[in-house]
């Protein structure tokens, strides 16, 4: 479905816009100050913005930045930004050794001394382009005594080609990592640039690159390093850069780091006996944003993205436009127009009720004889599974809508979030020949926000093949299982295990070695379509979710899942191997019909037989 109109909300990822905007939020506001700071969280939680906006470069690029006022006072910080993502890394630890080579490659200490000359040439070739960049835009004021002061110190400390200007700096400094790169792949045998040193100085060169920088800038006073997607480094890569973290030999040096959560080691060094301690960073865990914060964060990126295709718009507000629909009302929708028999018998029982003022849903709680409830909180955790089950039982279409259920599906990941507002828009505007209804209408209908959520949560699920980094058979075909698997548990209005321990969704496995199907799990925690889930103390066993995106796939909860778990042993995932086994709604019947067994006969071992209590 695609509106006659640019859509304001795609493209999603940050790196494929041409002038991305940027919410300048307050966790991207630390790096104007002095301090390391560690960003993680997961994909698409917004990592490479807060490290762009202390970009000094793309700040003079990027129309928003420029002129926004909480950017535009801090001219202290000159920002290089490196994307790791956009570099070839050698690999020193395993170069294959010949009679020529291995005198570099001797010792363990040898190689690590590459691997940090590599990684500082890295980031000087980046402070230079910076510098010529800035200078060229008239950014900074750079003479010729400057670039020589610079040329200079570099060259001789780095054993590059004598170079009288910041161009062909640059150039000489490509030059070797080039060199360095050849060499690990065994193309060449030799390395003149490289230099065995008994001190780093480092440090001490990159605070006279900012002295002489200040000469003529003089509201710098610190250069801070922006590392985005470090857990592509190699484990050698990231002890290296976090040494360099670690011993800035009171240089006006600070870094900022940003990587997928549980994907880089954050204290490891290359010196003996030493960690990169707490005090030495700041982490910030992106996906620890408390539930305002997160919605005010999607609410300020949609009005940006608004404001900017459409100028003439005073304001907008997404939570207006979504509105706060009540689970009462989502009931009302899903019968209206019903032909159902058992439906509409439900519906006539449900307007002949005693208590006027008993909502649909807790209607059905108590004709399911759902009667231990005894706090009005405890009722109301309910009420979303009670209007899953009512769909269910009585074949009505369940829908999703609301400003918090499209928060909720986005999973703390704000593209995700413009993923279902693009959607969303999508549906809106269909057929229209200008934006009008999409900015003038408000709320938006219950079942076009149904279909914009649905729809972007079929994107996510097609993307899975395509997109997954490793494993993309594999899971394309687990993600339904585990889906499928869900919806058993969570339709469950016959043996009321649904309404009884609401919104379970979170699987545990025991962990094994060297378990490649573990393995696809966590490949899949990386590419954004499951959740890992810390629950309890519970040693040798990982627990994980869904991504809540997926959630109106399979007609399942959108909220915090419970504390009840669904156990899958690791020989059961053996099964996605398996061609014969290709149907993952059956598949999931088949897991569910076994867990009813051992419910109803405790003694009886069987796929989900792992022990679990509350099993």
């Amino acid at each position: 479905m695609i509106s006659n109109f640019l859509n304001p909300f795609r493209p999603v990822k940050f790196e494929d816009e041409g002038s991305p905007l940027i919410f300048v939020s307050d966790q991207a506001m630390q790096q104007f100050t002095a301090g390391n700071y560690f960003f993680t969280g997961k994909r698409g939680c917004g990592k490479t913005s807060i490290l762009k906006i202390s970009d000094t470069l793309f700040q003079n690029e990027n129309d928003y930045l420029r002129s926004s006022p909480r950017v535009e006072k801090y001219k202290t910080t000159f920002g290089v930004y490196i994307n790791l993502n956009n570099r070839s890394t050698p690999d020193f630890y395993n170069t294959r050794q010949n009679k020529y080579n291995k005198k570099y490659l001797i010792t363990s200490g040898s190689k690590q001394a590459l691997t940090t000359y590599y990684l500082e040439l890295i980031v000087l070739h980046k402070i230079i382009e910076h510098c010529v960049g800035l200078r060229d835009a008239a950014i900074f004021m750079i003479d010729d005594d400057c670039e020589k002061g610079i040329s200079n110190i570099i060259c001789s400390e780095y054993r590059i080609e004598n170079s009288h200007n910041l161009d062909h700096l640059v150039y000489e400094i490509e030059s070797a990592l080039v060199e360095m790169l050849e060499f690990s792949r065994c193309i060449r045998e030799d390395i003149p640039s490289f230099k065995t040193r008994h001190e780093n100085k480092f440090h001490f060169v990159v605070g006279r690159i900012l002295q002489a920088l200040k000469g003529l800038n003089q509201d710098l006073n610190q250069i801070r390093i922006l590392i985005d997607d470090s857990e592509t480094f190699s484990p050698e890569f990231q002890a290296a850069l976090n040494t360099l973290i670690r011993t800035p030999r009171g240089e006006p040096v600070a870094w900022s780091i940003a990587y997928v959560d549980g994907r880089y080691r954050a204290a490891e060094t290359t010196i003996a006996g030493q960690a990169l301690a707490r005090e030495e960073r700041t982490i910030v865990y992106l996906d620890g944003l408390d539930a305002a914060e997160y919605e005010k964060f999607c609410t300020e990126v949609t009005r940006l993205r608004v404001k900017r295709a459409f100028p003439q718009v005073a304001d907008f507000s997404i939570k207006d436009k979504l509105a706060a629909f009540e689970i009462d009302e989502l009931c009302a929708e899903s019968f209206k127009g019903t032909t159902n028999k058992r439906a509409i018998a439900f519906l006539n029982d449900f307007e002949k009720r005693d208590n006027r003022s008993q909502k649909m849903w807790e209607f059905f709680l108590e004709r399911s004889g759902i009667d231990d409830v005894r706090s009005h909180d405890a009722l109301r955790k309910k009420a979303l599974a009670s209007y899953i089950c009512i769909c269910a039982k009585y074949r009505v279409p369940m829908y999703y809508a609301s400003f918090k259920t499209v928060v909720s599906l986005s999973d703390g990941c704000i593209r995700d979030f413009l993923e279902v507002l693009g959607s969303l828009y999508e549906e809106v505007t269909h057929a229209c020949s200008e934006p009008n209804r999409f900015l003038q209408l408000g709320p938006y209908d219950i079942r076009e926000q149904d279909r914009g959520c649905r729809d972007s949560a079929a994107r996510k699920l097609h993307s899975i093949s395509d997109y997954a980094e490793k494993n993309g058979y594999h899971l394309a075909k687990l993600v339904p299982f585990l889906g499928h698997l869900v919806k058993e548990f969570q339709h469950d209005h016959k043996y009321k295990s649904a309404l009884k321990n609401p919104d379970r969704a979170v699987f545990s496995i025991q962990l094994s070695r060297n378990d490649k199907y573990i393995e696809i799990i966590r490949d899949a925690e990386v590419d954004g379509y499951v959740r890992r889930v810390e629950v309890g103390a519970r040693q040798g066993v990982y627990c994980f979710r869904l991504h809540r995106q997926f959630a109106p796939n399979f007609d399942i909860s959108y909220r915090e899942h419970s504390e009840g778990l669904i156990p899958i042993p690791p020989i059961f995932l053996h099964q996605i191997e398996d061609r014969d086994i290709d149907n993952p709604s059956t598949w999931a019947m088949q897991v569910f019909d076994a867990w009813l067994r051992k419910r109803q006969n405790p003694g009886q071992a069987d796929l989900l037989d792992d022990g679990e209590d509350e099993l």
